[in-house]
């Protein structure tokens, strides 16, 4: 190549380049070289976008109630162990346990449903959501799944869902119950708040142009803090207004005014009655009313604060509400066929035999000298303690915490007393034992 050719080449090419290329041969590389590219952000469109419920769920269903003309939707996950059967809240569906169901269903069924008036259920009257009507409609679901011989169940429900859960439970007539769980709704702070719910639902959006806005919205303002479980449980939320060619609430709440005071009057006694293991979610210690506080004090109930949430706690956290889920069933050995493991009622006959032993104690007849009545209680309080050692793992996994309690309050007490009465019993003189109290000493 000539020198013509060569300059005529370089003065072709821009300046910048020929300094450019000079400084690459001269320069080190930038610290900063090696640090990728932050990836192109979403738009709204794709982060809001809604997801399918096959996702988390197994299948889909309609149950038809015989005689009437409703319907109601489910959604199950899960083949083994008992059936968590979940109650959403007031505005939402069944795929409100959306996600934490897929965790859920690892060690239990799963079966959520759309209460009347929500989701894709149908009924004849989609406004009466009274108390009463609802926990119909859940005995009659139950009905048509499983018969009269329903498997063990733990009933689950948030805020309205709570109260038609607890309810359903007061009510006594599904004998396979064997947990109930609330989430987030007490009686003093529900019933404090109904004054304000009118303007609370006056004030929130009422039109979305399209279902990724409703998505983003309820994920702004809070209603739901999981973006994923937004974007699966909101859409069944909406239904479409062809008149106005926009997204409306599909469950009409302002309407259903009347019902309110009966979802919650009474709810804390009748939650503290029911003859099940039992569980309160909350999301602040401030909800807590004074009946609950007191039942919660004398162990009637277990209790857990699940902080950084809203009060759609099985949406904002569904990882944590699933694991406290689980964890519940197996503390309270709750499987398939109802509470499994050793039974202890070998211990509570002993405490009641002791009860008796205590109480007719300063009543014994003439002629049973002291030494054989050491002997003998001696002897009672010796099987309860072995009792209380072989199954002690039981008694601390048992439902009531109150009863657990005592099992531990009673040990400390008797096993001084049992050590007590063998020494004084080993100074006397060792005689044939009555069978006093194997003849008079009956059962309460």
């Amino acid at each position: 190549m000539d020198s013509s050719s060569s300059s005529s080449l370089m003065a072709s090419l821009p300046e910048n380049a020929t300094e450019e290329h000079s400084q690459q041969q001269t320069q080190p590389d930038s610290a900063f070289a090696s640090v990728p590219q932050c990836p192109p952000t979403k738009s709204s469109s794709e982060k809001y976008a809604p997801l399918d419920w096959s996702q988390y769920f197994d299948k889909e269903d309609d149950v038809a109630i015989p005689a009437s003309n409703d319907v109601f939707h489910i959604y199950t996950a899960g083949t083994e162990g008992p059936v968590v059967f979940c109650l959403h809240g007031g505005g939402y569906s069944g795929l409100s346990f959306a996600v934490s169901a897929s965790k859920i269903k690892e060690k239990a069924r799963v079966v959520a449903m759309d209460l009347r008036g929500h989701g894709k259920s149908s009924t004849e009257n989609d406004i009466d959501l009274s108390v009463e009507t609802m926990c119909n409609d859940v005995f009659a679901v139950i009905k048509e799944l499983y018969g009269n011989s329903p498997p063990a169940m733990i009933l689950v429900g948030h805020s309205m869902g709570g109260s038609i859960a607890v309810h359903v439970a007061a009510r006594k007539s599904l004998s396979t119950l064997a947990g109930l769980v609330v989430v987030d709704v007490v009686e003093g702070t529900a019933m404090a708040s109904l004054i304000h719910m009118q303007k609370i639902l006056s004030n929130r959006m009422q039109h979305f142009s399209s279902i990724e806005k409703a998505i983003e919205w309820s994920v702004r303002a809070g209603s739901v803090r999981n973006i994923d479980s937004a974007r699966v449980s909101i859409p069944p939320t909406l239904k479409y207004d062809e008149s106005k060619k926009c997204y409306l609430y599909r469950t009409e709440l302002e309407k259903t005014e009347q019902y309110w005071k009966g979802w919650y009057e009474g709810l804390s006694d009748k939650f503290l009655s029911s003859p099940v293991a039992k569980l309160l979610l909350l999301a602040g210690t401030d909800r807590l009313d004074r009946s609950l506080t007191i039942g919660q004090m004398q162990g009637k109930f277990q209790m857990v604060v699940v902080r950084h949430t809203g009060h759609a706690i099985q949406e904002d956290v569904p990882d944590e509400f699933a694991t406290l889920i689980v964890n519940f069933i197996s503390r309270n050995r709750i499987g398939p066929h109802g509470v499994e493991g050793r039974r202890i009622g070998e211990t509570i006959i002993h405490l009641r035999l002791f009860s008796n032993v205590m109480s007719c104690r300063g009543k014994m007849r003439k002629g049973i000298d002291l030494r054989t009545q050491l002997s003998e209680v001696s002897m009672v309080i010796g099987t309860i303690l072995s009792e209380f050692y072989e199954y002690e793992e039981e008694m601390l996994m048992q439902c009531d915490f109150r009863f657990s309690s005592h099992i531990i309050m009673y040990q400390f007490i008797l096993q001084p007393f049992y050590l007590f009465l063998s020494y004084k019993n080993n100074q006397l003189t060792n005689k044939t034992r009555s069978s006093y109290f194997s003849q008079k000493l009956q059962l309460r």
